[in-house]
């Protein structure tokens, strides 16, 4: 809670008991809540303490090895040129590295990365990077697009998946309902193809198939939000099973046991 130094401590109580009913039933309901002052530094060391805290029960990232980075931003810098900014969600990247830009496909140079405005040699799996590239304009990046490592991705219209809707989602799903699909930064229209029933309730979930309105990149385990078409709700999300499926009919049998070993991850 900020500005805690205008009001007297009695009243910040009051804000925090607020706060508490405000969170009942949700993911916040047990956070800590630390009131700090930017004027008099009031609760910042509680607030430090907090977060260390937190950070230290997060588990560290899984690196599949195979450099993938959602680009949130691209610009160009006078005498450097194209600028990508992004967090590296796989792999590292280093300055001479070759790389792809997806969906466009277009192969591009590192001329250097920085983490936090400082230049570094590498930037590691969870690392927030600015990237400077070569061999494409900054007219030519968009949000969502992919800088990834050759030869690993593709451009799909089509994900298997596992959907989950809230249990307070303001519709229910139907078969072919469409959808904004948010895949990282980028968010694309696209259609929900429900496999195993007529309707998806709130609160449940089924495996579908998403198709997509325009090219989308996605790995295996990667997690998406479904938005409502119009008006703009969330609805659910859930996590790719397949980024590069077939065109599946309904009610298959043999395609629901496939996406339930893929789901659950049978070696065989």
């Amino acid at each position: 809670m900020t500005k805690a130094d205008l009001v007297e401590p009695d009243w910040l109580e009051l804000v925090e008991e607020e706060l508490r009913e405000l969170f009942a039933d949700t993911f916040l309901e047990d956070a800590p809540i630390v009131s700090v002052s930017s004027i008099t530094g009031q609760g910042i060391d509680d607030l430090r303490g907090v977060l260390e805290e937190e950070i230290a029960k997060i588990e560290p990232r899984p690196d599949r090895g195979v450099f993938r980075l959602p680009v949130d931003r691209a610009f160009s810098v006078q005498g450097f040129g194209t600028v990508v900014t992004g967090t590296v969600i796989s792999g590292a990247v280093k300055s001479k590295d070759t790389l792809v830009l997806l969906p466009s496909g277009k192969d591009v140079r590192v001329r250097g990365v920085q983490t936090h405005g400082k230049d570094v040699d590498v930037a590691p799996v969870g690392a927030r990077a600015a990237i400077n590239v070569s061999g494409v304009e900054v007219g030519d990046v968009m949000r969502g697009d992919i800088l990834a490592q050759p030869g690993y991705f593709n451009t799909t219209y089509m994900i298997d998946a596992r959907l989950h809707m809230l249990p307070d989602a303001p519709a229910r799903m139907t078969n072919r309902t469409r959808v904004h699909l948010h895949l990282g930064p980028r968010e694309v229209l696209a259609r929900v193809v429900l496999l195993e029933g007529e309707e998806l309730l709130p609160g449940d979930s089924q495996l579908v198939q998403l198709r997509l309105e325009e090219p989308g990149v996605a790995a295996r385990g990667d997690r998406f939000v479904i938005r409502r078409y119009s008006p703009v709700q969330t609805l659910g999300g859930g996590a790719v099973l397949d980024p590069q499926p077939v065109k599946h009919r309904r009610f298959r049998d043999d395609v629901i046991q496939s996406l339930w070993e893929l789901e659950h991850d049978d070696p065989t």
